[in-house]
């Protein structure tokens, strides 16, 4: 009984001897790692080989196309002249007046023209000069004629 009584001991002894070496190893490679880390250079790493992904589009860069909203238009000024004459010419349902030859939409005396005006200043937009008009719906006549994905193209050459 004695012999099994001493294997035991022996047996319990490296067990600890074991845990402490495993402990001692495990801290000397936490130690080492520290020691590495605050000896290197940072600055002498080679540069990444490949390239950047792209940048992601920014707001201003529309990717989805949505009718009536201009986003192509880069003027900020001409985008809300010609989106708000396209709500008011929407609301009033007047497009196919706007398609029609018309010599002036300044000067026109046509009640059309009159709709559409104050439908304008209904949704907020109260600075248009008789050229501004002239020339917002002379947009809006191209837009109606071709419609807005030739109208796209169109103006993409502004």
């Amino acid at each position: 009984m004695t012999t099994v009584s001493a294997e035991m001991n022996t047996i319990e002894m490296n067990i600890t001897e074991m845990n402490i070496t495993e402990t001692v190893l495990e801290n000397s490679v936490a130690d080492l790692a520290i020691e590495i880390d605050s000896q290197s250079d940072y600055t002498s790493l080679p540069e990444p080989t490949s390239p950047m992904p792209p940048t992601p589009p920014s707001i201003e860069e529309e990717t989805s196309f949505v009718p009536g909203e201009f986003k192509y238009i880069k003027d900020k000024h001409s985008r809300v002249m010609l989106q708000n004459a396209y709500q008011a010419i929407n609301q009033t349902e007047t497009w196919n007046f706007v398609k029609r030859p018309i010599e002036s939409f300044s000067f026109s005396s046509a009640p059309e023209i009159r709709r559409i005006s104050d439908k304008m200043e209904e949704l907020g937009y109260y600075g248009h000069s008789g050229f501004s008009f002239g020339w917002t719906m002379r947009e809006m006549q191209a837009f109606a004629r071709e419609g807005e994905k030739k109208y796209k193209l169109i103006t993409e050459q502004w």
